[in-house]
């Protein structure tokens, strides 16, 4: 498998008795750069090539604390794990890595929210969070990827916290 760190891959290049690492720009990955590495104007280009707007991307604690984005762009860059807008040109977007994304819209399809969902996060209740965020009135729920039970471990209390925060019997 070709793992990851850091922008390079573990993907070897041989030659005149040496290895070399290739970076994923290298490799011909035209995002090889992890976004901590890019200054805001090469993030905010990137987010106008993916989604045009005003982005929302909070950040991320693995808690519940919701904010409230009433126009695109807005609260960008503060503390939360869960954005609600009714703001039809917000992009409102969520980092990711073992953790999963929630995006939810209400029945009306007026109310929108992006959810991060990491294990501590689901344990301390950010899934009623994003709920309430909706007031009650859940009409879709897309979860995105998440890391597997392959390759993570959790303990028995843990395990037990997460079910508990999920609503499911472990």
């Amino acid at each position: 498998s070709r793992a990851r760190r850091r922008g390079v891959s573990a993907g070897r290049v041989r030659g005149v008795g040496q290895e070399m690492a290739l970076t994923a720009e290298q490799q011909g990955w035209p995002y090889g750069r992890f976004l901590h590495a890019l200054t805001e104007l090469e993030l905010d280009e990137r987010r106008q090539r993916v989604m045009p707007g005003g982005w929302t991307q909070l950040d991320q604690r693995h808690g519940i604390d919701v904010v409230v984005v009433t126009g695109a762009g807005g609260r960008d860059g503060e503390v939360g794990d869960v954005a609600v807008t009714e703001c039809r040109d917000a992009v409102l977007a969520v980092w990711t890595g073992d953790c999963a994304p929630i995006v939810a819209v209400d029945a009306s399809g007026s109310r929108l929210v992006a959810a991060h969902a990491g294990w501590r996060g689901v344990a301390g209740g950010v899934i009623d969070a994003a709920v309430d965020a909706l007031a009650n009135d859940v009409g879709t729920v897309v979860v995105g990827p998440t890391i597997g039970p392959c390759c993570y471990e959790f303990s028995d209390e843990d395990l037990a916290a997460v079910a508990d925060g999920a609503r499911v019997d472990a």
